[in-house]
């Protein structure tokens, strides 16, 4: 997966920035995003920090458990739409 072209950005550049959906994937996130959540449904996903998590990979792994996290919310979305 490229990131070459990603960077971070402050919280103040979404501000007042309508979203259908605010996610976030920390515990810390979710403190901080929540205030400035316009969307219609705020979700807080805690997965473990890569940096502390033991094992091989473990960027790897918690991509991946985002990944899978991603497609189950797709698919109750989905049948969601279409009820």
């Amino acid at each position: 997966m490229d990131a070459s072209g990603l960077r971070p950005k402050s919280l103040d550049t979404f501000a007042g920035e309508p979203f259908d959906f605010v996610i976030s994937l920390c515990d810390k996130a979710s403190l901080e995003c929540e205030p400035l959540a316009l969307g219609e449904r705020f979700m807080a996903w805690n997965f473990e920090d890569p940096k502390s998590r033991g094992g091989p990979n473990p960027y790897n792994v918690t991509l991946n458990e985002i990944s899978e996290r991603i497609k189950l919310f797709l698919l109750v979305i989905d049948k969601e739409v279409k009820a």
